[in-house]
């Protein structure tokens, strides 16, 4: 059981609503009174070939085509949930999350075919048969729509259940006797523990990961970058949706984020999935040398060196050796600044390590990053010449110059 949970919670950093109902359905097992937990899927085989064997409510309660494995799962967790009136919440948040999980399974059937909404609305009208449906099932149906904030809120809601359910859950187990089998050896901790430490730990320089529901369906449509100065500070904001430098002030609540450097804004944005390849790139009016054309090039070649990471693939050899850098883009003066003359030379190194692990540093001079270049070709094997670190640098009239600066 501590192995089901620990491998529960490790799917649920890419996609948490199927974990929440095996979650939740662990929890049922381990409160029952029995001594021995029954399997699900012998009540499923029963129910397709053999239903006179189960007991006289189900033999007749449904129809073949009626048999799917999850809703017969969530029906009974949401019944176990509902015995107690403390438990309600969680039985809300059972349906919800089966509700997206549907909603997720039926948009990732490519092959669907137009006007085959059919298939979702037989699913919808069983689970509001079988009382499954959430109360307000047509806000989930607008999920591509939901407000950064509304995302962000349900995710926290979904991972604190998670959490709460791991926690409840090892205190039960420790109510078992110590002739209890286990069958996760302590391999198979470290790397499911590295997992977790990947996705929550903070450290120094590292893009933190955001609680969210599931990072394939953060991506959004449209993001308007704006710029503002304070106090000779330029800040830099994420806004969902298409705004202009008008309609990004009465729109407020469309803030993703705000960060004082554009880079570190960017790839936040990218390893969180919310910016992906269909997103398409908005730009306000400003005053700095950056544009749109800069900010998208950027984009294209941080999405083509650093794909979006997905935990469960992860190689287990990796997290089981030292970390270390597989790739890097080294992002040198986007801000346009004259260099010829100048002591100073910004940049900016984005790595990705063996972890899943994304960090960004920057740098004031050329010999900084010049450093910072030898030691990934020294410790990690990064190089242009291995073809895993590339150099961005905008358009400008200085490019010619920085390219031979950073070369010799």
């Amino acid at each position: 059981i501590f192995g089901a949970c620990l491998w529960q919670m490790n799917k649920a950093l890419d996609s948490p609503f199927k974990s929440v109902i095996k979650f939740a359905y662990l929890e049922l097992l381990l409160r029952g009174e029995t001594t021995t937990l029954p399997l699900f899927s012998d009540r499923v085989k029963c129910l397709v070939t053999y239903p006179e064997k189960l007991a006289g409510t189900e033999q007749d309660a449904m129809d073949l085509a009626e048999i799917d494995p999850y809703i017969l799962l969530a029906r009974d967790i949401i019944a176990f949930y509902t015995q107690e009136k403390s438990e309600q919440k969680r039985a809300s948040l059972i349906q919800e999350c089966m509700f997206l999980k549907t909603l997720e399974g039926f948009e990732s059937q490519k092959n669907t075919k137009f006007g085959q909404t059919s298939h979702l609305k037989a699913t919808m009208d069983m689970m509001q048969a079988w009382h499954l449906l959430p109360e307000n099932f047509s806000h989930f149906l607008r999920f591509r729509n939901w407000k950064y904030k509304e995302l962000i809120a349900f995710g926290a809601k979904v991972h604190d259940y998670l959490i709460e359910t791991y926690k409840r859950l090892r205190w039960i187990f420790k109510s078992f006797g110590a002739d209890t089998g286990l069958t996760i050896t302590e391999r198979d901790i470290s790397i499911l523990g590295r997992k977790l430490f990947t996705f929550y730990e903070q450290k120094a320089d590292k893009i933190d990961y955001i609680r969210s529901v599931s990072r394939d369906l953060m991506a959004q449509e449209h993001i308007t970058i704006h710029i503002t100065k304070y106090e000779g500070v330029f800040y830099y904001y994420a806004f969902q949706g298409q705004l202009d430098h008008e309609t990004v002030k009465s729109n407020v609540d469309s803030v993703i984020k705000r960060e004082d450097n554009l880079v570190r804004l960017i790839v936040w944005l990218l390893v969180n999935g919310i910016l992906a390849a269909k997103t398409q790139l908005h730009l306000t009016k400003n005053f700095l040398p950056i544009d749109l054309v800069d900010i998208q090039k950027l984009t294209e070649l941080l999405i083509k060196t650093f794909p979006i990471i997905h935990f469960s693939r992860i190689s287990p050899a990796n997290l089981l050796k030292r970390e270390k850098v597989l790739r890097a883009l080294a992002i040198v003066n986007f801000e346009k600044e004259p260099v010829k003359g100048s002591k100073t030379l910004k940049s900016t190194m984005v790595t990705e390590n063996s972890y899943g692990e994304y960090f960004i540093q920057g740098y004031t001079t050329p010999i900084q990053l010049k450093n910072a270049m030898r030691i990934l070709l020294t410790q990690h094997y990064v190089s242009r010449w291995n073809n895993n670190l590339d150099i961005f640098i905008p358009a400008q009239d200085e490019q010619s110059y920085l390219k031979t600066l950073i070369e010799r």
